[in-house]
C-alpha cells in the first residue's frame, strides 16, 4: 500500500516537474517571438529580431562589387534601438570630425512620420517626411539636402526587403534616378548584412549608371 506521505511527495514531484515544462515552453515562445518581431520602427530599417543597433557604411564599386572607392569613413550611420523595437538614437558621420545627428517625429499612433538630420558643414536641420503603405513599409518620402529635395517611390519583394527605390528631383537639378538592390548576405535572424546597389540615372537625357554595396553590422539583445 502506497502511504500518503509518498503520495503527496510523487504528486509534489509531478507538478515540479509540470511547472518547470510550463515555464520552459512560456520561455521557448518569447523567445521565438522575440527573433520573430519586427516593430513598425524596425520595419523602417528593415531588421527583425531583438536588434539593439544597426551600423551601415558603404563604398562605390564596379559591376561586379569590387571597391572603387573608399566612402566608408565618412558615410556611417549608426541606429539604436530598446529593447521593445523602438528606435531612440540615430547618427551620420560626414567625415571623422563632424557627427550629424537625427531628430524623430512621431504621429499620435507613434509611428515615425518625419526624421530631422543635422549637417554640421551647413548648420541647418534637413527634413524626410515619411509614408506608408499597407503593410507598414515606406511607401514613398520625400528628403531635403543641401541641393534641394527628392521625391522617392520604394518597391519590395515578399520578405519585406527594399528592393528598387524611384527618385525625382522636385526642388533644384532636375534629374531622375532609379536604384536596384540584390541581397547578398544575411544573418542568423535572415537580417541582410551586405547588399549591391545598381543606380541608373537620367539627366537632361544623359544617362549614367553608378554601383554600390551597402554592408551592415547588427548587434543583438
Amino acid at each position: 500500500m502506497v502511504s500518503f506521505e509518498s503520495y503527496t511527495t510523487s504528486y509534489q514531484d509531478t507538478m515540479h516537474r509540470k511547472a518547470q515544462l510550463l515555464l520552459f515552453l512560456a520561455t521557448l515562445l518569447a523567445s521565438l517571438a522575440s527573433c520573430n518581431r519586427q516593430t513598425p520602427d524596425m520595419k523602417l530599417l528593415e531588421v527583425t529580431g531583438p536588434v539593439r543597433q544597426v551600423i551601415t557604411q558603404s563604398y562605390v564599386s564596379d559591376h561586379n562589387g569590387r571597391m572603387l572607392q573608399d566612402t566608408m569613413s565618412w558615410n556611417k550611420r549608426r541606429m539604436e534601438f530598446d529593447r521593445d523595437g523602438e528606435l531612440i538614437r540615430g547618427t551620420y558621420y560626414i567625415d571623422e570630425g563632424d557627427t550629424t545627428s537625427i531628430r524623430i517625429y512621431r504621429d499620435i499612433k507613434g509611428k515615425i512620420i518625419l526624421i530631422q538630420k543635422y549637417d554640421p558643414l551647413c548648420h541647418r536641420w534637413f527634413d524626410t517626411h515619411i509614408c506608408y503603405n499597407d503593410d507598414g513599409m515606406v511607401a514613398e518620402y520625400d528628403q531635403e539636402s543641401i541641393d534641394g529635395e527628392s521625391h522617392y517611390t520604394c518597391t519590395y519583394n515578399a520578405k519585406g526587403q527594399l528592393m528598387e527605390e524611384k527618385e525625382v528631383v522636385t526642388r533644384g537639378e532636375p534629374y531622375q534616378a532609379i536604384t536596384r538592390y540584390r541581397i547578398t548576405e544575411e544573418d542568423q535572424y535572415g537580417n541582410w548584412t551586405r547588399a549591391t546597389a545598381r543606380t541608373d540615372y537620367d539627366i537632361s537625357g544623359e544617362k549614367t549608371t553608378e554601383y554600390r554595396v551597402d554592408l551592415r553590422q547588427i548587434t543583438y539583445y
